[in-house]
């Protein structure tokens, strides 16, 4: 089998080789099938899951329906919402998922001075709440930074907050 040929890395096998490979498209990105071999070139769809072929090369599992399908996920094959084994090469991303601070942000207004969502729920409280851990600025006490397991932050500064910038405890709106 062409897994356990030696590859063009001295002492690997291309299945040792290929399994190193990390997937670079994340889950919930938009992508378009974009391959002349795809006889459906050009439908949008949704990465739901990362898989690998017989070769550990890695693939990508597309829906139409992201919710419906992890409603789904556990039922027969036969009732799967998603279609799967699409090499990198064949995708052309379009959107990447947003990550937790672009959401926060988006659920209060994209306005750095509302601090309130409809629930009146306060941006801070609301952080903590999906899993942000909270630092203090030791050089301005008033600056405050709620990093989410994704890494993203939102940055809360006397009466105004924002994306994490660049730098730690910036404003991404200031750069």
């Amino acid at each position: 089998m062409l897994c356990d040929t030696p590859s063009d890395v001295p002492g690997k096998t291309w299945r040792e080789k290929n399994l190193e490979l990390k997937h670079n498209i994340p889950i919930g990105t938009l992508v378009e099938l974009d391959s002349e071999d795809c006889p459906n070139k050009g439908i949008r769809l949704l990465v739901c899951t990362h898989s690998r072929d017989c070769d550990g090369e890695p693939l990508y599992n597309l829906t139409w329906d992201m919710e419906m399908y992890e409603r789904y996920q556990n039922y027969p094959p036969a009732i799967v919402t998603c279609i799967g084994g699409y090499p990198e090469d064949c995708l052309k991303v379009i959107r990447k998922p947003m990550s937790t601070a672009e959401e926060i942000a988006a659920h209060y207004g994209n306005d750095g001075h509302n601090f309130y969502n409809d629930s009146r729920e306060a941006i801070g409280c609301y952080c903590q709440n999906r899993g942000a851990q909270w630092h203090i600025n030791p050089f301005a006490t008033d600056t405050t930074r709620f990093v989410f397991p994704d890494g993203s932050a939102i940055v809360i500064a006397g009466d105004a907050w924002d994306i994490e910038g660049k730098e730690l405890f910036s404003f991404a709106g200031c750069e």
